[in-house]
């Protein structure tokens, strides 16, 4: 995970990503990875504290698993887009592909990513919409 040295010029290092993911252990594999990136990782494992995350740290992205207890990650992804995060760039993730295929027929998502995760893969997503954000904001 030496990827950090290969973070495109035009990302700030440092911009906050939100991982919304209630298993533990994908939780810390996602904040380590993202971490190495040289980014920095905002973890919350349970969906009631997404939202008041995302307020505090006004990510640049959000990752979110589908299937969450209690509430399915489409509602935590509305959810934030009906509290200011209409243009943060979100990835529905799951193991399911019918999940993820539900997840990317609304319009919340820009991508989805499967699990368990092709590490190689997940870092270019990231950097590829955070690179899509930062035109965003040039072009607004």
């Amino acid at each position: 995970m030496d990827r950090a040295k290969h973070v495109p010029m035009d990302i700030t290092p440092g911009e906050s990503i939100l991982v919304v993911e209630d298993d533990l252990n994908v939780l810390q594999l996602l904040e380590d990875v993202i971490h190495c990136e040289g980014h920095v990782p905002i973890g919350v494992s349970h969906p009631s504290g997404a939202l008041e995350s995302a307020k505090r740290h006004d990510p640049s992205l959000v990752l979110v698993d589908i299937m969450l207890p209690g509430r399915s990650g489409i509602d935590v992804a509305q959810e934030l887009r009906d509290h200011g995060f209409k243009h943060t760039p979100m990835v529905a993730m799951s193991a399911s592909n019918i999940m993820r295929e539900l997840a990317m027929h609304t319009d919340l998502f820009q991508a989805s990513i499967g699990k368990p995760f092709d590490i190689d893969r997940f870092c270019d997503l990231i950097q590829s919409l955070l690179i899509g954000r930062v035109r965003q904001r040039e072009t607004s």
